[in-house]
Parts: structure tokens; C-alpha cells; sequence
């Protein structure tokens, strides 16, 4: 499949085309990397890229994403009903909710089938905060993708005789 690398200028928003092959890009640490069909290139201090064949060597490569904290538009405290998720995944991923109180909660999450439907991910309900983010990590390895995390928070209403 062609691809074409496109690159935005943030100060004018102007697009530009370049000739990187990569699908996709991330930084990890204080190094940008790009995967291209053949391996990952890691960009230089220079800001062009060195080849670094075969990085994983067979090793599982450990990934994982975490979802800035959210306070789903109110300034109420919440509990979570529910959590559905859009992907694929080839493996088992983890799952860890956080509140603002820092109380991670962890679940196992089975693997993805589609990208297109939403996977129902069960998560207690004992847990309540304001601020609430989101950590999807791979186990063992596996490949994932996701295309949509849908959130249902439960809004607690203080009783106001209390």
C-alpha cells in the first residue's frame, strides 16, 4: 500500500508532504520513533532518522497508553458505570482506572475481536472522584489497536440536607 508522510506546522497550520515511510509515530522518552512496514527508525538529534533493525529481537515489546484525567464536564464526584471499548487486540490487555484520590484499580481485559464494535469492559463500581484517566497496556506482547473508549460515569448528587 502507498503511503505518503504528511507533516502540519503548527504556527500557520500549513501541510506538507515528506517522503518518511512510517505508519506510525510516537515518543518514547525524549526520542521520536516511526514504524515503518520493515522495522522502526528512531529520529537523531539531527532530526533525521537512523534505521534500527530487528529492536525487538523476537523480545515482547511492552506498550501501553494512558488517557489524560477527564472530569466528564462536571464538577461532581463519579463512580464509573461502565467502560466500552472499540479495537483489536491479539492478546489480553490490561486495564487501570485511576481517580484523583491515586487509587489504581486493574482489569484484565480479553482480547479485542473487531475494530468497528464496542467490547463491554467490566469495571467495579466501588471506586468514586472527580478526575478519573485511563491505562490500556498490552500483555505479553501483544499487538493492540484502539479506536474508541466510550466512558459512562455515574454523577453523585450530594444530599443537601446532609
Amino acid at each position: 500500500m502507498a503511503k505518503i508522510g504528511l507533516q502540519l506546522n503548527l504556527t500557520n497550520l500549513a501541510a506538507s508532504s515528506n517522503d518518511l515511510p512510517f505508519n506510525s509515530i510516537a515518543k518514547v522518552g525524549d526520542k521520536w520513533v516511526g514504524a515503518t512496514d520493515s522495522g522502526l527508525m528512531v529520529f537523531a538529534d539531527d532530526s533525521y532518522f537512523q534505521t534500527v533493525r530487528n529492536t525487538d529481537n523476537n523480545a515482547e515489546i511492552l506498550a501501553k497508553i494512558k488517557t489524560l484525567a477527564t472530569d466528564f464536564g462536571s464538577d461532581s464526584q463519579k463512580r464509573i458505570r461502565a467502560l466500552f471499548l472499540a479495537g483489536q487486540a491479539s492478546g489480553k490487555l490490561r486495564l487501570t482506572t485511576w481517580n484523583d484520590n491515586k487509587n489504581p484499580r486493574t482489569y484484565d481485559v480479553t482480547p479485542l475481536k473487531t475494530t468497528e464494535s464496542m467490547n463491554k469492559i467490566p469495571v467495579g463500581r466501588d471506586g468514586k472522584g472527580l478526575y478519573w484517566s485511563f491505562q490500556f497496556e498490552n500483555r505479553n506482547g501483544a499487538y493492540f489497536e484502539i479506536n474508541k473508549i466510550t466512558v459512562i460515569p455515574t454523577i453523585l448528587v450530594r444530599n443537601p440536607t446532609e
